[in-house]
């Protein structure tokens, strides 16, 4: 057995004297023992915002806001740490237990709360990007309209009454509707001798504006429009604050960089959101602040190993949809379209942090071999709203806590139901699709699986996933700054990605294409745990979704297809014929997803619930656009688009605001369903917005 290395000790107390001096006790004290201070107390936000602090218990279950969201986004007051609070409140109750503390007046607690926490957003600054330019909106007296101010306390006032959609074919509408006519707006046009004024003609909005002058389908109120939202971002910019510390549950050391935020109760960095506000920033010409907000990102894949739902601590247990290698890219590609040199030193780095996320969604969100809750073995990535999906989460949402337990009382009869109930909310919340009748079975939110389903939605964004990664390394293999003793590495990575893309794109053609509706459907796996809890299924099978219900996700693979780019990654043959690609946009043009606004995201019934029927979200045109425009469908593409276009102008010329959601008649208003009220601001429909128009002129450029 080796001897272990001994430390030898002073032997005479004279030696030990002058080491003794020599040890700076004063930066002990002062350094070592407050970084330790800081460290203990971080770790308690998980605590005192979570639902083994009392105070969270009282606050959640006494209904003191309307929204549980709140009070999780409270910071504490400056000089207050979570052990300091946690103690008050012990003394404040007289050592109430959590049962007894649910009795609290809310008089008493809401004084205890303005004594210890301010408001949320107080952690924050805001923030005008230095890329950012102010734009006038052009000829006066053109559009009576004025630049909004934007109100984001501001909820819903009214319910909408809702038209019905109509049947039929689409087309695109370039007049004004009732609304848009409306006696507030005295619009004058004349297209045919219409000039865009530029203040500062250089600047990528002004030059977007041009093209938009010139497209048949536009006028002088969608330039308007488009400055218009240019001058929204700095209303949604945010950094950490440059004031004094205040604890919360946002992860501000791996913020570091201003970032723009969605808006209303959204106040934080949220993941797949982020792609679409990167490309409209982009789109204004906001570089440095597009890649300062995807630097945040990697850095917290860099400490977690993957992106949070968003940048808040009762977000760590859970991700979203991974667009993170599709903001690198975007990022490369505004480097290559403006001529300049790519930042190597970057994109190494990001790789890498890029490689760490994708493994992490290949090892703890795949149904393959080494699970054992699903059949069939098909290596097709799940969503379950955990860091380890091997372990569920079986809690309420701190975000949704009391909304939570109260859909668990009114749906589940078992503690056992209630555990499972909350993991597959969870999961849903992964999938960004929170909620959608797509997960149930059944009508019922009761009924939700979303964590036995693999979802054609997630499985097209990992084949983006690894077209991206192939395509990065063949940039870093090709750039003269890469080190040679890295190209190797990176010839090896470029193999394993294309391999698992080829891999990929057989198990979408295997297990979720459908011959019988031409489309992909979601894949359900039952898993043992669901049947011993609600003995829903007689055994282990695998089925698609119901075919009475069509989503926009089911044509969702085309977007992945069109990040191959002209890279030959699998057999010269598609796995796909001609006629199925027709069949498959027949299929799409019959489904009832098309409507006034662009596509709704499914075609059932109203259920309630905001990512169904009624509703219209950027994202999803974003990426029903891009997938068709794809495969040569351009006019359908451009028709789709510039319904949402227009649907979009025309609320924010009545209302001044943009929308999260919209509803499906083209009129502008509001969607409507979901656990929380429509909110305005909207980043990704912002940058969506943006991100079209660019690509509607462009075709009109070439």
């Amino acid at each position: 057995m080796p001897l272990r290395k001994c430390v030898t000790l002073p032997n005479d107390l004279e030696t030990f004297a002058r080491a003794r001096e020599r040890f700076d006790f004063e930066k002990f004290k002062t350094e070592i023992l407050h970084e330790h201070e800081q460290k203990r107390d971080a770790s308690l936000n998980y605590c005192l915002w979570g639902d083994e602090s009392p105070i969270f218990l009282a606050v959640q279950k006494g209904n003191i806001f309307p929204d549980s969201k709140y009070f999780v986004d409270m910071p504490l007051k400056h000089g207050i740490t979570p052990r300091e609070c946690i103690q008050r409140f012990e003394t404040f109750t007289k050592g109430a237990t959590s049962v007894d503390t649910a009795s609290l007046s809310k008089e008493d607690l809401t004084h205890f709360l303005l004594q210890h926490f301010d408001p949320p957003d107080t952690e924050f600054d805001y923030w005008q990007p230095d890329d950012w330019i102010e734009l006038g909106l052009g000829k006066e007296n053109t559009v009576d309209v004025q630049t909004p101010t934007l109100n984001f306390s501001r909820h819903a006032q009214e319910p909408i009454q809702y038209a019905g959609d109509s049947d039929g074919e689409l087309t695109v509408s370039t007049t004004c509707s009732a609304q848009d006519s409306s006696d507030s707006m005295d619009i004058e046009l004349d297209n045919n001798n219409f000039e865009v004024e530029c203040e500062q003609q250089h600047h990528p909005i002004e030059e977007l504006c041009n093209g938009i002058s010139k497209h048949e389908a536009f006028d002088a109120r969608h330039v308007r429009f488009v400055k218009g939202l240019h001058n929204i971002w700095p209303q949604l910019g945010r950094k950490v604050s440059d004031g004094p510390l205040k604890h919360s549950t946002f992860l501000r050391e791996e913020m570091q960089n201003g970032f723009i935020i969605p808006g209303g109760r959204f106040r934080e960095v949220y993941y797949w959101d982020t792609y679409w506000i990167v490309t409209g920033i982009l789109t204004s010409g906001m570089y440095q602040t597009a890649k300062g907000m995807v630097q945040n990102l990697l850095s917290l894949v860099d400490k977690y190993g993957f992106v949070p739902n968003g940048s808040r601590s009762y977000y760590l247990n859970r991700s979203q949809p991974p667009l993170l290698a599709d903001m690198v890219c975007s990022l490369v590609e505004y480097d290559q379209e403006q001529g300049r040199n790519i930042d190597c030193s970057f994109l190494l780095s990001a790789f890498e942090s890029l490689k760490k996320e994708y493994k992490f969604w290949m090892n703890h969100r795949v149904a393959d071999s080494g699970s054992e809750l699903y059949e069939p073995k098909s290596g097709l990535n799940v969503y379950t709203g955990v860091h380890n999906h091997s372990v569920r989460d079986t809690k309420p949402r701190p975000e949704s806590y009391r909304e939570d337990i109260e859909l668990a009382e009114a749906f589940c009869q078992t503690e056992g139901e209630r555990g499972y109930f909350y993991a597959h909310i969870r999961a849903a919340c992964e999938s960004g699709w929170d909620f959608s009748s797509r997960w149930f079975e059944g009508e019922s939110l009761g009924r939700i699986k979303t964590g036995v389903i693999a979802p054609v939605c997630l499985n097209s964004i990992m084949l983006r996933f690894e077209y991206n990664m192939c395509w990065l390394s063949n940039i870093l293999l090709s750039c003269a700054d890469t080190p040679e003793t890295l190209k190797i590495n990176m010839a090896k990575d470029y193999e394993s990605f294309k391999q698992a893309a080829n891999k990929r794109e057989i198990a979408l053609r295997e297990e979720m294409w459908c011959d019988e509706l031409s489309c992909w459907r979601d894949v359900w796996m039952n898993s043992e745990d669901d049947k011993n809890v609600n003995d829903a299924y007689p055994e282990k099978e695998k089925r698609r979704s119901p075919s009475t219900t069509n989503y926009a996700s089911d044509f969702m693979p085309l977007w992945a297809f069109s990040a191959k780019r002209d890279m030959q990654l699998g057999e010269k043959e598609s796995l796909y014929s001609h006629e199925e690609m027709d069949r498959l946009i027949q299929h799409f043009e019959s489904s009832g997803l098309l409507c006034e606004a662009g596509v709704k995201t499914s075609n059932t019934l109203n259920l309630g619930q905001q990512w169904d029927s009624t509703n219209v979200w950027a994202p999803i045109i974003c990426i029903t656009v891009e997938g068709l425009l794809s495969v040569g469908r351009n006019g359908l593409a451009n028709a789709i688009a510039t319904n949402f276009l227009n649907t979009c102008r025309i609320g924010f010329e009545r209302e001044g605001d943009i929308y999260e959601k919209y509803c499906c008649n083209g009129n502008g208003n509001r969607g409507s369903g979901g656990e929380y009220e429509n909110q305005v601001g909207f980043g990704w429909t912002n940058g969506t917005i943006l991100r079209l128009f660019s690509l509607l002129t462009r075709q009109t450029r070439n």
